[in-house]
């Protein structure tokens, strides 16, 4: 959890807007820049899926508590 809130948010951040510029200054192709972008959000769906694995983890240890 610890590098994708540090390293991962950023990385994402940074390979969408390197691929948006490059795209709009012909320097990539369309295929290239989507083949961008996806990796950029895949970055962040493997974040929230580990968020939301944390969550029922901590969600099952709470009820196993009360």
């Amino acid at each position: 959890m610890e590098y994708y809130e540090i390293e991962g948010t950023s990385l994402s951040d940074e390979i969408v807007k390197t691929a948006s510029s490059s795209f709009k200054n012909g320097e990539i192709d369309f295929f290239r820049y989507i083949q961008s972008i996806e990796n950029a959000f895949e970055i962040k769906i493997d974040y929230l899926s580990n968020l939301n694995q944390l969550n029922q983890t901590i969600i099952k240890l709470n009820h196993l508590t009360l």
